[in-house]
Parts: C-alpha cells; structure tokens; sequence
C-alpha cells in the first residue's frame, strides 16, 4: 500500500480500522500480516508498499464463481438469492467505531427477506 491508500480513499473507507481481514493477524494464525502491520494500518502510519500477490488476484478474478457455488450450497438452507451489498463497508456503532465488516453478499430467502450477510473465501494453501 501507498501512503494514498492510507487516507481511505483505496480502502473504501476501512482506514484506521480493524475488519476481518485483520483478525488472522492479531491472532498470530496469518502467514503474510503481523499484529504490528495491522497496529500501522489503524495508526495510519505510513506502509510498506506491496503489489497484489498472484493469490490475491486470483482470489477477485474467482469471487463470482465462489459466489455462485456458494448460492447453490445456501439452497439447501433456505436461501434463493445472493446479491452483492450496496455498501461495501459497514462501520459498527460505538464503541466499536474503530471495527468495520466489508459483506461480499448479502442472501435473502423466497420472499424476498434478508436471510444474513455471506463471507466469500478462496484458498491458495491448506495447512
């Protein structure tokens, strides 16, 4: 990331946040993130820039296919349709103003209902 990516603006507003991708950090499981990466992030301090990785690009190119699998496997409990959300961030009430959650689809039932948000997830590596 760029010192650009740092004031929101190619975050989607996530900057100085901790959302879900962060968690794997802090918890110490995430092999490419430490806690401090994500303590710069939040902090807004300056990073290191980094290109995509092929794992990251190929993860945005499979999204709809996953989706799609994962709206046939939603069928079976009760969900009919996935859509993407129309706000891609979503900031939680306080106190928690520092946590945002970015939903990948939102699934809703046959009428219509909103059944819950859907996390989409590819791999590149089994441990």
């Amino acid at each position: 990331m760029t010192n650009e990516a740092n004031d929101g603006s190619m975050l989607g507003g996530r900057s100085g946040t901790i959302g879900g991708t962060s968690w794997g950090a802090l918890l110490g499981v995430c092999p490419y993130k430490s806690p401090f990466d994500v303590w710069t992030r939040c902090m807004r301090l300056p990073e290191a820039e980094s290109e995509p990785t092929a794992a990251m690009i190929n993860g945005t190119r499979l999204e709809p296919i996953v989706a799609a699998v994962a709206a046939d496997a939603l069928k079976r409990f009760g969900v009919a349709e996935l859509r993407s959300p129309k706000i891609e961030t979503e900031r939680w009430p306080a106190p928690y103003e520092n946590f945002t959650a970015s939903i990948d689809r939102l699934a809703f039932d046959e009428a219509g209902e909103l059944f819950g948000p859907v996390e989409l997830k590819t791999m590149s590596a089994r441990r």
